[in-house]
């Protein structure tokens, strides 16, 4: 299978809104937002992006396809986006919300002592690690 990661527009990530929100996945765009689409064979199976804040980057709405999810593709999306942060603005610190810190962990992530109102951890780390 041919795999593509490329950056789009919001308005190519926004027909996933649906799909996503079932999986209580917010895809919410700002202008500070970079988007990226994982396709397999030219049909698009996840989206992901990255929020430009001030000190720092954040990975956000990160969703896969049900019938796509356990096979590397969010590790991909998570990998490349990393990448581009890298690319972008090196050093920079990167974090991520989570229900799942375990996933994350396992890409070099670190646990804070952060959550979300909705009880996810906040992890963090540097791009280039």
């Amino acid at each position: 299978m041919q795999v593509e990661i490329r950056q789009v527009q919001f308005t190519e990530v926004q027909p996933l809104k649906l799909a996503a929100i079932r999986d209580h996945i917010p895809i919410k765009d700002t202008n500070r937002t970079d988007w990226f689409l994982l396709s397999l064979d030219g049909e698009v199976v996840a989206c992901a992006g990255v929020l430009w804040m001030a000190a720092a980057a954040r990975l956000k709405a990160d969703w896969v396809a049900p019938e796509w999810r356990g096979q590397g593709y969010g590790k991909m999306l998570v990998e490349h986006r990393l990448a581009h942060i890298e690319r972008t603005r090196p050093g920079t610190e990167v974090r991520i919300y989570s229900r799942r810190p375990e996933t994350f962990e396992r890409l070099g992530f670190e646990r804070t002592d952060k959550t979300s109102p909705g009880g996810s951890i906040m992890l963090r780390r540097r791009a280039d690690r």
